[in-house]
């Protein structure tokens, strides 16, 4: 978590032919609460989309939070793609100047 990334989707017609670009294309990543009697909210994350004029559009994203996600992706108005996707989301690793020691050190 906490690590910018990305994919490449392609949008094809029913022949495989690549659509010429303008499809209107957003993805959602949705992590649900940890238990359903919890008042924690889940997160929710929307990627950036680049329509690259060739079919092919180029998804960005940052979560900033670990878990498992559904990561949803719609083209138009038509949910596609295979999607929804599950999506491990693991801890990045530990910054030091980020991480900070609480409580009594009496011995080590």
């Amino acid at each position: 978590a906490g690590v910018a990334t990305g994919f490449t989707v392609t949008a094809r017609d029913a022949f495989m032919n690549r659509r010429p670009g303008g499809d209107a294309v957003t993805t959602l990543m949705v992590l649900p609460p940890q238990r359903a009697d919890s008042e924690e909210q889940g997160a929710v994350v929307f990627g950036t989309v680049a329509d690259n004029a060739d079919g092919s559009h180029s998804i960005a994203y940052t979560v900033t939070r670990a878990g498992v996600y559904s990561l949803e992706i719609q083209i138009g108005a038509d949910v596609g793609a295979g999607s929804p996707f599950i999506l491990h989301i693991a801890s990045a690793v530990a910054d030091k100047s980020m991480t900070y020691v609480y409580g009594q050190l009496s011995s080590v």
